[in-house]
């Protein structure tokens, strides 16, 4: 397992988020992790991968990919779970936006202890 604190992830990382990203992750996520500038918390596992895009006192973005081949395994609870931890510890509220029609990120999240606390109704824009 990895855990980096930087503000640039590493290549391997950012491959497994585009090959197994099925169209859920927002634009502003994929861009705040692209930018130099910000700092992202990364646990990386074999073939999962769970980030958290942080400024000093908020989360700005999270997200978790799990390879398609390699899940329910358990490796993207594995990862939320090393993730939330240390956010914690660092100081901050671990928070995840789940689109209602992704059952299983809902239960990934369920899984680690997370509470659903707002539901909002969003169009998705092609």
């Amino acid at each position: 397992m990895e855990i980096a604190l930087t503000h640039q992830l590493d290549a391997s990382v950012k491959q497994l988020i585009s090959r197994s990203t099925d169209g859920r992750i927002t634009v502003k996520t994929l861009d705040l992790i692209d930018d130099p500038t910000t700092t992202k918390l990364a646990v990386f596992l074999d073939h999962a991968v769970a980030v958290a895009v942080v400024s000093r006192n908020e989360i700005l973005a999270s997200m978790v990919v799990t390879h398609p081949e390699h899940r329910n395994k358990g490796l993207g609870t594995a990862v939320v779970s090393l993730r939330n931890d240390i956010l914690v510890q660092l100081g901050f509220t671990p928070t995840s936006t789940v689109a209602h029609d992704n059952p299983a990120s809902l239960r990934l999240q369920e899984k680690v202890g997370m509470k659903e606390v707002k539901r909002e109704s969003r169009k998705r824009e092609n």
